[in-house]
């Protein structure tokens, strides 16, 4: 109780801090969604990943920290972030693929920590999914990573 309590306690002064955004929910599906400017982020709670999305090249624009994300689990993506996702990263414990089919096959590229900030030669991406990290990070992936 005290965990959730400090928890609720360290979110609200997050969201209090943080000003000239606004959030466009990327599913809804989702528990919660904050809107946040690079790299202010929440950490992780186990499984649970986290993706910012942001419609300007370097984390400007308009961006959404998608939070929690089960890992595994296949996302839908929206817009403006269909074909207007111009930076992206993750949290430090997951890495996330972005697809251009809405299945999530076809990937397009993997994000992690390091993020990327200019993806305008990326074509549209229409889901997404978040796994926890292994050693290799994207580098084992089958599509573009860093």
């Amino acid at each position: 109780m005290k965990f959730s309590s400090s928890f609720s306690l360290v979110i609200l002064f997050c969201i209090a801090s943080i000003t000239g955004t606004q959030a466009t929910p990327v599913e809804s599906e989702l528990q919660e969604t904050r809107a946040v400017t690079h790299p202010n982020r929440l950490p992780s709670r186990d499984s649970d990943a986290g993706l910012i999305f942001c419609t300007g090249p370097d984390f400007q624009g308009t961006c959404t920290y998608n939070f929690p994300l089960t890992s595994g689990t296949c996302y839908a993506n929206a817009e403006p972030y269909i074909s207007n996702l111009w930076s992206s990263d993750s949290d430090f414990e997951h890495v996330c693929f972005l697809y251009t089919s809405g299945s999530c096959s076809d990937c397009e590229a993997c994000v992690d920590v390091n993020g990327w900030s200019n993806m305008g030669s990326f074509a549209a991406i229409h889901s997404y999914r978040c796994v926890v990290a292994d050693s290799s990070g994207c580098s084992n992936s089958n599509c573009r990573h860093r």
